[in-house]
């Protein structure tokens, strides 16, 4: 169940109500004994539901709280007091936002770096072994072509030899016929 402070200090709707309760749970710890802002702020509140104007409201509030010890002086040390407390909240709240977004965000975008410069590694390597592959490709197609001029040549040329073979080999056997039959 809300307190009385989170009544009065909840009458916007757009504020959000898990900080309000936050803050108000804040405030009313750090209360100090004795008719101070946070009571002075409760009466307000209730004169207000009377349907009295703020500044007579505060007038007959301070006026009560006088009777029992509250002077302009204590009122305005204890209204700085609570907003010390709010402004440290801020702070405490400001060192946990900054925790968080280390630990949620900064983390993970450091992760997110880290992998995406892994990514890059890992393409710049793929572009090389491409190059190689594109290389080795080429000198295999390179090698291809040689291969057959080579065996095209090696062709020709153990044509030709057999050719000159036959060519005197069938000289010689023309001239062993002749030395056969013709000389006796």
């Amino acid at each position: 169940m809300p307190s009385i402070l989170q009544e009065i200090f909840s009458t916007d709707p757009h504020l959000d109500s898990r900080s309000i309760a936050f803050l108000i749970k804040a405030l009313e710890k750090a209360n100090t004994p004795g008719f101070d802002y946070l009571e002075f702020k409760e009466a307000l509140a209730a004169q207000s539901k009377l349907g009295i104007d703020d500044a007579t409201a505060f007038k007959s509030t301070f006026a009560t709280a006088s009777t029992i010890g509250l002077d302009k002086t204590k009122l305005i040390a204890s209204t700085k007091h609570y907003i010390n407390v709010l402004k440290e909240q801020k702070k405490l709240f400001d060192q946990a936002v900054e925790k968080r977004l280390e630990e949620k965000v900064n983390l993970k975008e450091k992760d997110n770096q880290d992998l995406n410069d892994k990514v890059k590694a890992l393409q710049n390597k793929l572009t090389e072994i491409n190059l190689q592959l594109t290389k080795l490709n080429n000198q295999i197609a390179e090698n291809s072509q040689g291969i057959e001029s080579e065996r095209l040549k090696i062709e020709e040329t153990k044509n030709d030899f057999e050719k000159a073979l036959n060519g005197i080999l069938e000289q010689i056997e023309v001239d062993l016929t002749k030395i056969e039959n013709w000389l006796k």
